[in-house]
């Protein structure tokens, strides 16, 4: 089936009962990959699918007008930087610090709730951006950093 999709230069699409996109497993790393080489030049664009032919006009009109169109902006962006994430080796990392000391509980339990009105309303312009240097601020000061200093001790008592 995707092969017949490649010769229609389309996508398969299932909109019942949800939106399902059918394609490659690493279609977007396989896209990046092609929208690279067109952009260096060691690629013909008009040899592009149609998906990835609209990206590299998205990047070129980017490059020519820069943000001025947030779509192309958004999704040439995209897909060139984090396209190829996919391939990336990925380093697993276990926890150590799964919850806070019993000392600490109502601290962290107070700094998440601050975290986490902080961030909405940032989110939300009901905050502007500057705001999350207050945030910062009385993050350290409400006990973030008695809680790095337990998350450090945690992590030196785990080696």
């Amino acid at each position: 089936m995707l092969a017949a999709t490649e010769q229609l230069d389309t996508q398969l699409r299932n909109y019942y009962p949800f939106d399902l996109l059918l394609d490659y497993p690493d279609a977007i790393a396989q896209r990046h990959d092609r929208l690279a080489k067109a952009l260096a030049g060691e690629l013909d664009p008009e040899r592009l699918d149609q998906e990835t032919k609209r990206l590299y006009d998205d990047s070129l009109t980017e490059r020519e007008y820069p943000r001025k169109n947030l779509d192309a902006w958004a999704g040439s962006t995209a897909y060139q930087l984090w396209g190829g994430v996919g391939r990336a080796e990925t380093v697993k990392v276990e926890s150590v610090f799964a919850d806070p000391p019993p000392s600490l509980a109502t601290m962290w339990t107070n700094l998440q709730s601050l975290e986490t009105e902080t961030y909405a309303k940032i989110i939300t312009g009901e905050l502007p951006l500057s705001a999350f240097d207050d945030y910062a601020q009385r993050w350290h000061a409400e006990g973030g950093d008695k809680m790095t200093e337990a998350v450090r001790e945690a992590s030196a008592g785990s080696k």
